[in-house]
């Protein structure tokens, strides 16, 4: 597992919002044929959050999450299966209020899963997070962690899909190509700017699925795109 913060510091004065990009997998990443279906190494895999006082969890992105309330009494979110070799992520979306100078510990993250031998859940790992609080001009201004940025920003693509497309369900077509167009702009911006691929990749999905809906409304469009 790994984990990172939007950025290192946060302001003692105020009342701000921190994202937390959490990775995981098992195994080293690789490159597999689709003909061969990855091991799955743990099902039900869950994560169980202890938020301490003044961190509020506002929201969940990234891979699909099923909120609910854990053992303990906080959030927590089902993951589904861990395969070998297929990593994953989730973006959190914290509410922080003003705290006193220092270091603190700001949220507790439990894992579990039930192995393939075994007939219920048991705690693999516990990670405790912790949050720097200050006034030094210097580190509140430090630029955000672009890894992070970048995973907040995909991860808020199927919001934005779903409210296209119900869009163009309710007949206005023109509101739904213009929020993906630019959507698919804005991240082609930051694929040049960034020079990261991941974003290009990102603004030419949600390009090809513009034309997708729009070839919906044209019969002749809709068979140029899908290639017949």
């Amino acid at each position: 597992m790994n984990y990172s913060w939007t950025k290192d510091a946060l302001s003692t004065n105020s009342t701000e919002q921190i994202h937390l990009l959490v990775e995981w997998s098992y195994g080293a990443i690789r490159k597999r044929r689709r003909s061969v279906p990855a091991k799955a190494v743990g099902s039900d895999l869950q994560l169980e959050l202890k938020l301490e006082e003044g961190i509020h969890l506002k929201k969940v992105g990234g891979c699909r999450t099923t909120l609910h309330v854990g053992e303990h009494g906080g959030p927590a979110i089902r993951l589904g299966s861990l395969y070998a070799g297929c990593p994953k992520y989730a973006v959190f979306t914290f509410e922080v209020e003003p705290h006193a100078t220092g270091r603190i510990l700001a949220v507790s993250m439990e894992w579990s899963m039930r192995k393939p031998d075994q007939p219920l859940n048991t705690v693999v790992r516990a990670d405790p997070l912790f949050l720097q609080f200050t006034t030094h001009l210097g580190l509140l201004q430090n630029a955000p962690n672009p890894r992070v940025e970048k995973y907040v920003k995909i991860s808020d693509s199927p919001c934005l899909v779903k409210e296209a497309v119900k869009a163009f369900d309710q007949g206005d077509p023109a509101k739904g190509d213009f929020l993906l167009r630019r959507r698919a702009d804005e991240l082609l911006i930051l694929a040049a700017r960034s020079g990261d691929p991941d974003y290009l990749i990102e603004s030419e999905t949600i390009e090809k699925l513009q034309q997708l809906l729009d070839a919906t409304l044209d019969p002749d469009l809709f068979i140029k795109v899908k290639g017949f």
